[in-house]
């Protein structure tokens, strides 16, 4: 007679549960044994990131913060003459607005983000720059 062996629903004999186990065993140590090699990576040589922040000062008396880099998107909000602007990027062209050529700015104030166009604001190299030239226009 032979014995039987439950397995969760399955019902198997002593032969057949040593092949289960067995084939078990050998995926296991098949699975585990093996190393896989990576192939070594080349990554090109980079240079040091450095974050600078250039900042901004608006010379005209409202300058309008747009969605996108064109004087025919929506204005989000209007900026004041002497507010202080953080700029993150520049549009790699100069486009005109207002019979002047300029380069359209991509600022942060106060948490607000959008484009301004670069022929209504001066640039520095710091924030105390900026602020101390804003103070000359708001006098």
């Amino acid at each position: 007679m032979h014995r039987r062996y439950y397995i969760g629903k399955h019902c198997l004999t002593m032969r057949r549960l040593i092949i289960v186990l067995a084939c078990l065993a050998l995926i296991s140590a098949y699975s585990c044994g093996k190393e896989e090699g990576m192939a070594p990576m080349e990554l090109p040589a980079t240079s040091v990131l450095t974050v600078q922040s250039t900042w901004a000062v608006i010379t005209s008396s409202h300058l309008r913060l747009r969605d996108t880099p064109s004087t025919e998107s929506k204005a989000l909000t209007t900026l004041w003459q002497g507010s202080i602007l953080e700029i993150i990027s520049k549009t790699s062209t100069k486009d005109s607005a207002d019979d002047q050529a300029d380069y359209w700015y991509q600022i942060n104030y106060d948490g607000l983000h959008g484009w301004v166009f670069g022929a209504y604001i001066m640039a520095f190299e710091s924030r105390e720059i900026a602020a101390t030239e804003a103070g000359k226009l708001k006098k």
